[in-house]
């Protein structure tokens, strides 16, 4: 979505989002604003928008570069989240926002910088972050489940040491089910 770029090549513009044509035009008749209310549709009046952020920063990027699992690395990143902020990751499909998002859940190595929540470290230790109160949905939510297994076994894979769930090496069915049957119903599955 290099608007520019294609003010540079081409002559007549065509639009679609969620597989229909939302705009079609001679690409100098069209303004920038109109081809991207075509592409993401009405944005709110930012002017309207409380403003969060007032609190103490949670979590902090410094300098972050990681390699990701896809191939598409971020570098070099830096950002801070507070307390009530509510942020948004955009961009074009493989551009780094799953490589961001692992990186920020410890499950993507930092290659160089550092990833803080509340002040410690979760770099490259998904655990850690897990405690520290990072919660993660993936976006290829098939590659962190066992398919071919059972909701329960999925449901404590991040938490297989949890006293809850295992003592001395053996796993505590009973416990799993109910915290998997907890689940579904929290979340209306």
């Amino acid at each position: 979505h290099r608007i520019s770029e294609v003010r540079e090549v081409a002559d007549h513009v065509t639009v679609l989002s969620h597989g229909r044509v939302t705009l079609t035009s001679e690409v100098s008749a069209v303004t920038d604003s109109e081809l991207v209310h075509a592409m993401v549709g009405a944005l709110p009046d930012a002017a309207g928008r409380s403003r969060g952020g007032r609190g103490e920063v949670r979590l902090h990027l410094d300098g972050v570069s990681a390699a990701g699992t896809g191939g598409t690395a971020i570098a070099d990143v830096s950002f801070e989240i507070r307390e009530g902020e509510i942020v948004g990751v955009l961009g074009v499909a493989g551009n780094g926002q799953g490589t961001l998002a692992d990186t920020v859940a410890g499950i993507t190595r930092v290659v160089s910088g550092s990833v803080t929540v509340d002040g410690s470290s979760v770099a490259g230790r998904p655990d850690v972050a897990a405690r520290a109160g990072v919660s993660y949905v993936p976006e290829v939510r098939a590659e962190f489940l066992l398919t071919e297994s059972t909701l329960s076994r999925s449901s404590i894979l991040r938490r297989l040491a949890d006293r809850s769930f295992s003592r001395f090496g053996t796993l505590r069915w009973r416990a799993i089910d109910q915290f998997s049957r907890g689940l579904i119903e929290r979340h209306d599955v």
